[in-house]
């Protein structure tokens, strides 16, 4: 994996899980520990927290093998949209091709994942895996940065028509999107098994089922309603792609955006 740099989220406050997961004991480890050596092993040649503070990063990187730490932005508000934000802006800068993010609170990814994230940005410009139903791994994300400037300006900025970002808007603002069936890379839904309660460590439930094999390509007509208006008209278009390609996740946001910032306009 030449010129990757890897971003593991750890931006969260744990509520549910009643105190730092990301520092959760997991098969005798922590789960940062887990998730950065999943990104060694994968091949990156630099590997991040994406964290709130210096005391939060002291803790981290004496948890497991990392790079630094680089600490939230809040330039598109806070939570996992601004992790994206900051992890994006700092790969560019960094001069890295392609960005991997990783969420902090599913120690059982494997390298073999995260590989499939980098391969498919041959194909596109964002990836990520498609679970069955037609829901995504939102937090999760192959990026290639060539595209970062361009991308991080429509993301503030339909932050700024919305109110707010979602990890979503960074997949349907690329120029291309890969979205690989989660059965490609890994034979168990339990891989991507999260850890936001602590009954999920001692359970291992899967959050979905697994999609199929198969890989699904398609760009957003919501980069043109930001850079040549008639937005409303493009949420709709948006809206009728997802159904056409049976992209759940995709369509619940589209059509949330359009009664933002469509119905209110009709009354």
């Amino acid at each position: 994996m030449p010129s990757i740099v890897a971003y593991i989220l750890a931006g969260g406050m744990g509520r549910r899980f009643g105190g730092d997961k990301i520092l959760a004991i997991v098969d005798g480890y922590t789960a940062i520990h887990h998730i950065a050596t999943t990104a060694w092993e994968a091949g990156a040649e630099a590997v991040y927290v994406v964290t709130k503070n210096e005391r939060r990063c002291k803790l981290y990187t004496a948890a497991a093998k990392l790079t630094g730490c680089i600490y939230d932005s809040g330039v598109v508000g806070e939570g996992p949209a601004d992790g994206f934000y900051t992890a994006i802006s700092h790969a560019a800068s960094t001069g890295a091709k392609r960005a991997i993010i990783l969420p902090g609170d599913e120690p059982w990814l494997t390298p073999r994942i995260v590989e499939w994230l980098y391969y498919g940005l041959g194909l596109a410009s964002a990836v990520t895996v498609l679970y069955q139903d037609g829901f995504i791994e939102s937090l999760m994300a192959g990026i290639d940065t060539s595209y970062a400037a361009e991308v991080l300006v429509l993301v503030k900025r339909l932050a700024g028509i919305r109110g707010y970002a979602r990890p979503c808007d960074y997949y349907r603002l690329s120029t291309r999107v890969a979205l690989i069936g989660s059965s490609i890379p890994a034979y168990s839904a339990t891989f991507f098994a999260d850890i936001n309660t602590r009954e999920n460590v001692r359970a291992r439930k899967p959050k979905n089922k697994l999609g199929g094999k198969r890989i699904i390509l398609f760009t957003s007509p919501l980069r043109q309603g930001l850079e040549s208006g008639g937005l409303c008209r493009v949420l709709e278009e948006e809206e009728k792609l997802y159904t056409s390609l049976g992209l759940l996740h995709f369509k619940l946001k589209a059509s949330k955006d359009y009664y933002l910032v469509c119905s209110k306009k009709k009354e």
